[in-house]
């Protein structure tokens, strides 16, 4: 769908006379204006600054600048520069709201190590070293000393689906409601042993320290002695997002907890003789709420790139009778680290005021601009309309036969 919605923005740009940026810069939505569906962005975070932010980082317009004029002494090899907005839903539509509830466990031991279990499932994109950071900034143990349990709903509760890049949030939030109320027993422990007021008690990497002196004490030593007092240091957190009242029949309502929003601009360069693409680089700017793992975001970021370039360049499943004719890597083609272009990565770090510490979702933003701004910058190298994907080197060719 962002494919087609960012190609015909490209379209209406030409029609009007106006570059690609620009039709975009005077149509983005603002922190004051409703969705669709009548819901109020203004928790949605810096929209247009995604935008001009990418444009800006890119150069997106002198680029575009450049490649024109490249084009015009090349004949067999072609440019172009194109550029990929999204606003997306984070977590669960209104629809699906009944399975947005979300469970944690959290658990210290008296040596000072800790466990934590969450209901969302990790599939890789780091969801355990996520929940690690945040119950470790709130009871003081490293994450080093953290043990992630397989995700098993014998031991907790049905969490919901890993979709809609709602791990973070969802999950996120139940491991603090969890670490917070663990956080309450320790810190008058830690209190006593520094013999300190407690509100002057805070916590670091593997200590209690007094914010005003400086003074530290290991959290071994506040967890033991929690644990010979015989306080209850294991507790199942648990959070879900506020009701999201809608209206079936007119599609009216609050759809999403929040926005995220994300632009990507890519560079391409096509070989008009064999219609092979290369993605030359590409600019990924995302609003992120704040990032409880940069690299972590980062690294979302680049897979998504991965995928979205496969998606709008290789990735071509043929069907004959519902059963795939190229069911193996050999005739299904994916990226490789080969096809990787360099990718800057630009996080635009503002606190969603529901999120945990302030953030929000990156799974599916990571890749839904990406095939958008490929897409666009191939067609824009071309001069040509591509009205599906893959833009494998056949279709690049059967478009291309007025270079020949």
């Amino acid at each position: 769908v962002a494919f087609a919605f960012e190609s015909m923005m490209d379209e209406l740009a030409a029609r009007v006379g106006v570059t690609p940026g620009e039709i975009r810069r005077r149509n983005v939505v603002e922190r004051e204006d409703l969705a669709l569906s009548g819901q109020s962005l203004a928790g949605s975070g810096p929209i247009r600054e995604v935008l001009e932010t990418a444009l800006l980082r890119s150069d997106f317009e002198a680029r575009r600048e450049e490649f024109l004029r490249w084009n015009e002494g090349q004949r067999w090899r072609k440019r172009g520069v194109g550029i990929g907005f999204i606003l997306y839903g984070v977590a669960l539509h209104a629809g699906g709201q009944h399975l947005e509830g979300s469970g944690a466990l959290v658990q210290v031991m008296k040596d000072g190590s800790a466990q934590v279990a969450i209901g969302g499932t990790e599939i890789g994109q780091g969801a355990y070293t996520m929940a690690a950071q945040i119950a470790s900034s709130l009871v003081g143990i490293p994450t080093s000393r953290f043990r992630a349990s397989a995700t098993d709903t014998s031991l907790l509760p049905d969490s919901g689906p890993t979709v809609a890049s709602r791990t973070t949030v969802m999950s996120g939030n139940a491991v603090k409601d969890a670490a917070s109320r663990i956080r309450e027993r320790l810190l008058p422990i830690a209190a006593e042993l520094l013999d300190v007021p407690v509100e002057r008690v805070e916590t670091g990497a593997g200590v209690y320290r007094d914010r005003e002196s400086g003074r530290e004490i290991a959290t071994p030593e506040v967890t033991g002695l929690a644990w010979r007092r015989k306080l209850k240091l294991s507790e199942i957190g648990w959070y879900a997002p506020p009701p999201k009242p809608w209206n079936v029949s007119t599609g009216q309502g609050t759809a999403y907890l929040v926005y995220a929003s994300a632009a990507h601009v890519a560079e391409v360069e096509v070989d008009l003789i064999s219609g092979e693409t290369q993605v030359l680089k590409v600019t990924a700017v995302h609003d992120v709420g704040r990032a409880i793992n940069p690299d972590l975001v980062r690294g979302q970021i680049y897979g998504g790139v991965s995928h979205g370039l496969g998606y709008a360049l290789m990735e071509d499943l043929q069907l004959k009778d519902g059963v795939p004719l190229n069911a193996n890597f050999t005739d299904y083609l994916i990226p490789s680290v080969h096809d990787m272009p360099p990718v800057d990565v630009v996080l635009i770090e503002e606190p969603f005021e529901e999120g945990p510490f302030g953030a929000k979702g990156i799974g599916e933003p990571s890749l839904i601009p990406a095939p958008a701004a490929i897409a666009n910058a191939v067609s824009a190298a071309l001069g040509h309309r591509f009205h599906e994907l893959p833009i494998t080197p056949e279709r690049v060719l059967a478009a291309t036969s007025k270079y020949m």
